[in-house]
């Protein structure tokens, strides 16, 4: 009895001395194992977080029941991996049904706590590192688990994808539905990107809900708020620069002699994982690669004409693909019956929403400011990066495609070599100043993951190809709207604008010099007169109309009707 009581107080002095907290529950591996359908175990752990051990782990196939992780608690407490027997005083579980289990199990001084387990998932980014497969390494074939046919008619069908070019028609927010039941493909949802002349592919999402999920990650990318998880898993056909595949790859097509079409157009296939995680490929997943590609570009052969045009309004297609391996048949409607494409038109009718859009874009330039200025930037630089920021982003949300986002090399040579000399009012210093600000801005884009680096070397090379152009472009009088001339001729004159007798004396003196018969010398000089004279040619509410006759105007060119806006946005039917 003595020695009972004797036991039993030292187990009480232990508990009193030792207050560790354990944390505990599942996470799938950063790995694949390899059998006739690839699948990703679960590891589930144990955490000392009190004294960062792991105290027990041990991997499962998915689907395992809650009582694992019971048990495999108490094979830790009896024999940690770290350190001696004992019991932890507080046990931390994300799991509500796993607490209530442990409760039963664990000891009433036992404190159990439902709350976030970050802890796990650290270690398991940890493993991730270690566990990645060097990028040189990656093979079309994947370790043999693909044929050289079945990538070589891969090849084949993407070319002819990358020819149709379907981005030129549609945004990545305009859905198609894809069913292919023979590849266990139903009610997917097909994104084409491309549109902004970056990033050309095929999105592929097993639902709404997961696009939905994505965009919303995408646009808590773009206000600087980063999210790991993408909330979906992607299968995706993308397009790279030769320089951007590995060097095994590059060897592997040169081997086969598999066709690729452009520099530019590399096929790659991928599956990405919630988490990111690159799913293994089989054969029969680049045969669905294969069927994707085959049926989009049959479906944009017949329609595409009538989407750029403003004409389509829906469409079914079924597309039988007889030289694939089960004769797979892939439906696809267009609009997606649950996403009609009206809801995506990117102009702003609210206003309210406008204004959403230019606080998203002050953010991002006020994120980029403050890390320049942790960089050593001295103020003159800042000040500078401040209102080139504001200004690029305001041109590209009022002038261009309402967003925030998605940069392009092109929209940012028309902001250098049009916008800019047009509206603008610059001094030499911040002439001088602005490319070497918009590749520091890019280079800051690139690093936070707002743009892609395809997208960002892209850009970088654009400023620098077209620097001396911007210098002449912006400093020529002959480029100046009737605004900026007015503000530059007031601040060549010395006039300070923030005085209203100033500007008012200087007005009354301009007036009178062109009452007396003198040159209007604040007027825009012949370039700028001529652009703005033929704009004000065009009768007002005027709307120009399809004749049907040739191609139809391209949905993102200047709109026939004169008015400067894109043919989407104004004369285009809806």
């Amino acid at each position: 009895m003595a020695n009972v009581e004797k036991t039993n107080s030292s187990t009480r002095q232990h508990r009193l001395r030792v207050a560790e907290e354990w944390v505990g529950g599942r996470r799938l591996m950063p790995s694949y194992v390899m059998e006739d359908k690839p699948y990703r175990p679960e590891l589930v752990i144990w955490l000392d977080v009190t004294n960062d051990l792991i105290v027990g782990s041990e991997v499962f196939k998915p689907g395992e029941p809650l009582s694992v992780e019971a048990e495999l608690l108490a094979t830790a407490m009896n024999k940690p991996m770290a350190g001696k027997p004992r019991s932890p005083s507080i046990v931390r579980v994300a799991d509500s049904a796993l607490a209530a289990l442990l409760r039963g199990r664990l000891d009433p001084d036992v404190r159990i706590d439902v709350a976030q387990t970050p802890e796990l998932d650290r270690v398991i980014e940890l493993m991730a590192v270690s566990l990645t497969r060097d990028e040189q390494d990656a093979s079309y074939l994947e370790d043999g688990r693909i044929t050289s046919d079945t990538m070589r008619r891969f090849f084949a069908a993407a070319a002819k994808l990358w020819k149709m070019a379907p981005w030129k028609n549609v945004h990545d927010s305009q859905l198609l539905r894809l069913d292919c039941p023979a590849l266990d493909a139903r009610n997917k949802v097909v994104s084409i990107i491309g549109n902004l002349g970056e990033s050309f592919g095929v999105l592929v999402f097993d639902s709404l809900d997961g696009f939905e999920a994505m965009a919303e990650r995408s646009d808590a990318h773009m206000a600087g708020k980063q999210r790991s998880n993408l909330g979906t898993s992607i299968f995706s056909i993308n397009f790279e620069r030769g320089s951007d595949i590995p060097k095994a790859m590059r060897r592997e097509i040169d081997r086969h002699g598999w066709r690729v079409p452009d520099a530019n157009a590399y096929p790659r296939i991928q599956w990405i994982d919630p988490d990111r995680m690159l799913h293994p490929l089989t054969d029969r997943d680049v045969v669905f690669a294969t069927a994707c590609a085959e049926a989009i570009t049959g479906f944009f052969a017949r329609h595409g004409n009538d989407i750029a045009g403003g004409t389509f309004k829906q469409a079914g297609e079924r597309i039988a693909l007889d030289d694939l391996p089960g004769l797979p048949t892939v439906e696809l409607a267009a609009p997606h019956p649950g996403r009609a494409w009206e809801e995506q038109d990117e102009s702003f009718d609210d206003e309210a929403e406008l204004e959403t859009e230019l606080a998203r874009g002050h953010e991002i330039v006020k994120s980029f400011v403050l890390a320049q200025k942790s960089a050593g930037r001295d103020d003159d630089w800042l000040a500078a990066a401040e209102f080139c920021g504001d200004n690029l982003c305001e041109f590209k949300i009022n002038y261009a495609d309402g967003r925030a986002g998605g940069w392009s090399a092109a929209l940012v040579e028309e902001y250098l070599l049009d916008y800019f000399p047009r509206k603008v009012s610059a001094d030499e210093d911040l002439i001088a100043k602005t490319p070497e600000v918009l590749t520091a801005f890019f280079d800051w884009t690139e690093q936070s993951q707002l743009v892609g680096k395809r997208t960002a070397d892209a850009i970088r090379k654009r400023i620098k190809s077209i620097r001396n152009r911007f210098d002449a472009a912006a400093r020529n009088p002959g480029n100046f709207g009737m605004a900026k001339s007015l503000v530059m001729g007031m601040r060549d004159a010395g006039i300070d604008i923030t005085k209203q007798e100033d500007v008012d004396s200087y007005l009354k003196t301009r007036n009178a010099g062109m009452a007396a018969g003198g040159r209007d010398w604040l007027a825009p000089l012949p370039n700028a007169k001529a652009r703005e004279a033929k704009a004000s040619a065009i009768p007002a509410r005027s709307r120009w109309s399809w004749s049907g006759e040739g191609s139809p105007p391209d949905p993102k060119a200047p709109c026939p009707c004169g008015s400067g806006k894109r043919y989407k946005k104004c004369c285009m039917p809806r």
